[in-house]
């Protein structure tokens, strides 16, 4: 596949535990191996740093500018693309990620699973298992808390408008990753949308 057949940014947002890192990890080495020199951003590894702020409690600003400066590295080391994951959990906190990447065509990605799905996924991480992920707030976690964490995923899922959702409730990883990769490559030509379009004011 041609590089210009490829959107430069894809941002992967949805639930937690729903497989954003996972799946954003998969469709970033078939990018780099069949389309061009790519890199990958995970937002939960870009802001450990305590205490938060209390105005931003997710550390939103501080992973923003991290990923901007990111991108500006990985361009000026050949990258001509980047796959961003993270949890999203309102439109005005992605508005601040959209402002920092700047002029740069980007195609926001929500990954969907039924309860059920997103149930099991939520205790298998609670569990321990699957890659380890330093900081991994829900390792360990007990059933009420894996449930509190399930609810406040549900509300949150549709937080941020997305140029398409893919249901990975009953796809493997490399089945995600490869609907992933052929339903953004279908749809790079068009016209994005107006959740991938530049703040017109800075985020506050």
């Amino acid at each position: 596949m041609s590089e210009a057949a490829f959107v430069p940014v894809v941002f992967l947002t949805g639930a937690r535990a729903v497989g954003k890192s996972t799946i954003g990890y998969a469709l970033f080495t078939r990018l780099n191996r069949t389309v061009a020199k790519s890199a990958y951003m995970d937002l939960a590894q870009l802001g450990f740093c305590r205490p938060v702020p209390a105005d931003d409690p997710q550390h939103h600003r501080l992973k923003a500018t991290v990923l901007a400066a990111g991108w500006r590295t990985f361009r000026d080391a050949g990258a001509r693309h980047l796959v961003v994951t993270g949890v999203i959990g309102a439109q005005h906190d992605f508005d601040r990620y959209r402002w920092a990447l700047g002029p740069v065509p980007v195609m926001v990605v929500r990954l969907d699973a039924d309860p059920p799905a997103l149930a099991e996924r939520v205790a298998l991480r609670a569990r321990g298992a699957g890659p380890a992920i330093p900081g991994d707030e829900l390792r360990g976690l007990g059933v009420s808390e894996q449930q509190a964490v399930i609810e406040q995923a549900l509300r949150q899922v549709s937080a941020v408008a997305a140029d398409l959702v893919l249901d990975t409730t009953a796809l493997t990883v490399a089945e995600a990753t490869s609907a992933l990769f052929d339903q953004i490559a279908a749809r790079a030509s068009r016209t994005a949308s107006s959740s991938s379009a530049i703040p017109r004011q800075p985020p506050l």
